[in-house]
């Protein structure tokens, strides 16, 4: 299949952070929910499907490069 071919969609657009956004991880279990971070030293938890986030955490950090879910059993 040629690349012209596929469609994409945009399923949401956020404002997320006053500076560049350096990761984002979705949720494993559902994917519904996902985490941003960004140079603003946020990071912001959202549920997709929502057009604001739900929680936002300043991180005193100088870099903020990585973010992930932990499973817990």
């Amino acid at each position: 299949m040629s690349l012209s071919s596929k469609k994409h969609w945009k399923l949401q657009e956020f404002v997320a952070h006053s500076a560049n956004v350096n990761c984002l991880a979705f949720g494993h279990k559902s994917g519904r929910v996902l985490v941003t971070g960004g140079d603003d030293k946020n990071v912001n938890l959202w549920a997709v499907g929502k057009p604001n986030c739900i929680m936002v955490c300043n991180l005193e950090m100088q870099f903020l490069m990585l973010l992930d879910f932990e499973d817990i059993n």
